[in-house]
């Protein structure tokens, strides 16, 4: 566990130095020469080095050539001016580049690993209570950075920001919807799945029971709902949502759910991530995150009683 917290800690402290760097960037022109390098010199290494393994036969070299690619071609303004045709994104903004650059880094990193070994991540171990407040932390912590806590914003501004809003009667009678919408999204990719890839849907299944085995209770599922609603709703639909739109962002959700693999399931999460982004952008991030803890809430129990 300590080792998982100190891990934590030091990826946000990461983030919250990358985040104030690029806010520097936006008034001095050292910074922002410094912070083009960085990201430039990185891309350089990546697709150089990614080049030369995949002109060898190396089949992981072309992984690290696409998150090379990934991180330098949004350093190009025309680049970040197409993308910012179909996202809320600003293709001046420092800020808007170093996150895209990031957010599409990570995207080539998933996708790339994701095409590379395409079956299902083996699961060790199930989740328990520490792992899962230490993954909040991580989440929420790198959110907070993403828009600037401390010296960007107040906390008022950024849970502006970040889309939390106060719960009302009407927004909230409408996550019955947006929850009918994730399982039915959810259950169509494990539909398809079970019936075109049945062997992925067994061991997604087998890695489910073993990942929640600790957390089978109405406690654990509380637990894991709060975690993952809170967490990851705060960093995909909260911070990165409103940067760089809809798909951008549930595809990068649902690449990061490796444990699925290249799975019809995946396809789901990612079909649910835009439920949740829509519910983001028409009520609010606080919404988002109620739907995603009840969804999780259910499933684990589900799981706990079959």
């Amino acid at each position: 566990m300590g080792f998982t917290l100190i891990a934590s800690l030091a990826i946000a402290g990461v983030a919250y130095g990358m985040r104030y760097w690029a806010e520097r960037a936006r008034r001095d022109r050292s910074a922002l020469v410094g912070l083009y390098l960085i990201h430039g010199i990185i891309s350089s290494l990546l697709t150089v080095a990614g080049l030369a393994l995949a002109v060898n036969g190396r089949t992981g070299g072309w992984v690290i050539l696409a998150v090379g690619l990934g991180i330098g071609l949004p350093l190009f303004r025309p680049v970040r001016q197409v993308i910012a045709r179909f996202t809320p994104m600003d293709p001046t903004s420092p800020i808007d580049a170093s996150g895209l650059s990031i957010v599409i880094g990570f995207t080539a990193l998933l996708g790339g690993l994701a095409l590379l070994t395409p079956d299902p991540d083996d699961v060790e171990g199930s989740v328990d209570y520490w792992l899962l407040a230490a993954q909040a932390l991580l989440f929420v912590s790198i959110a907070l950075a993403c828009v600037g806590l401390g010296f960007r914003r107040t906390a008022a501004q950024t849970a502006q920001r970040l889309g939390l809003v106060p719960i009302r009667w009407r927004p909230l009678l409408m996550v019955l919807a947006f929850l009918v919408l994730c399982f039915v999204v959810n259950s169509i990719g494990g539909v398809l799945t079970q019936a075109l890839q049945p062997d992925f849907s067994d061991d997604i299944d087998e890695g489910l029971e073993e990942l929640t085995a600790d957390v089978q209770s109405p406690a654990g599922a509380v637990a894991l709902g709060a975690s993952a609603g809170i967490g990851e709703e705060l960093l995909f639909r909260g911070a990165l949502q409103p940067r760089f739109g809809i798909f951008i962002t549930s595809l990068l959700f649902a690449l990061s759910h490796t444990n699925y693999g290249l799975s019809f399931i995946t396809l789901g999460v990612f079909l649910m991530g835009v439920v949740l982004g829509y519910q983001r952008q028409r009520y609010g991030t606080t919404y988002a995150i109620i739907t995603h803890a009840v969804f999780n809430f259910i499933v684990v129990l589900a799981r706990a009683s079959a």
